[in-house]
């Protein structure tokens, strides 16, 4: 009873520390990455092309609305 409780902490310790480094990849910036670089014209891109896949997020419009806001652009 004590070699599979020694064998399963040992599994679980070695899955723990065994994580892959290549997820360290570069991240796809979005529009709220934009927004809050002050890159407005750049966020309001990237959100039409999110609205587009994910039409239902509210936080999209929302940021698109901050947007609108900061370039005073309301038509």
């Amino acid at each position: 009873m004590k070699r599979i409780s020694v064998i399963i902490f040992l599994l679980i310790t070695i899955g723990l520390f065994s994580q892959d480094a290549s997820q360290d990849t570069k991240k796809v910036p979005n529009g709220w990455d934009y927004y809050s670089a002050g890159k407005y014209r750049e966020s309001i891109r990237t959100l039409e092309a999110e609205k587009k896949n994910y039409p239902d997020r509210i936080n999209i419009y929302v940021i698109m609305a901050w947007d609108y806001r900061e370039l005073q652009d309301f038509s």
